[in-house]
C-alpha cells in the first residue's frame, strides 16, 4: 500500500513540475498561461543582476537575451547573441518627439546628418536628395524645383 501511495505522489509531483508556470504576487492570482514567470506588484520592482563592466564582459558564453545592469556605466545591457548591447539611455538623451506620424527634434542644439559637428539647425554633409513632388538635389547634379 505504501508503494502505491508513494508512486501516485511521485507521479503527481512530476506532473505538476512540468505543467505549471510560476506566479509571484500578493493577490494569489495564477500565472499568465503564456508566461513561465509572472511577477505582479504595484509597490515593488524587478531587480536584475548588477555588476561592473569588467564582470559583465567576463561572463563566459552569455546567452542571447541575457540582461544585466552595468554599475560602471549605469546602464542596462543585453546580449544579442553576438555582443553586449546597451539599452537606450532614456530621456536624458532623447531629443526626438513623435507627433502622430511626424517626428521632430526637440532640443535647442543642432542636428547633423553625415557630420558629427553640425554648424546649423540642420546640417547635411555629403550628397543630398529629397524626392517627392518637390525636388531638391545637391552633389554631382545640383537641382532645385520650386514648390507648386
Amino acid at each position: 500500500m505504501k508503494k502505491i501511495a508513494l508512486s501516485i505522489l511521485l507521479l503527481s509531483v512530476r506532473f505538476l513540475v512540468y505543467t505549471q508556470s510560476v506566479a509571484i504576487n500578493t493577490d494569489g492570482s495564477v500565472a499568465n498561461s503564456s508566461a513561465i514567470l509572472d511577477i505582479k506588484s504595484t509597490a515593488k520592482g524587478l531587480l536584475i543582476p548588477r555588476m561592473t563592466t569588467a564582470q559583465r564582459n567576463a561572463i563566459a558564453a552569455p546567452a542571447k537575451g541575457l540582461m544585466v545592469f552595468d554599475i560602471t556605466l549605469n546602464q542596462y545591457w543585453y546580449h544579442n547573441g553576438s555582443a553586449w548591447t546597451a539599452f537606450s539611455t532614456g530621456s536624458a538623451t532623447n531629443y526626438w518627439t513623435i507627433n502622430g506620424t511626424d517626428i521632430y527634434n526637440n532640443n535647442a542644439g543642432n542636428v547633423g546628418i553625415g557630420t558629427g559637428i553640425p554648424g546649423a539647425k540642420l546640417h547635411i554633409a555629403g550628397n543630398v536628395k529629397i524626392d517627392g513632388n518637390n525636388t531638391l538635389e545637391f552633389g554631382a547634379g545640383i537641382t532645385y524645383q520650386q514648390p507648386k
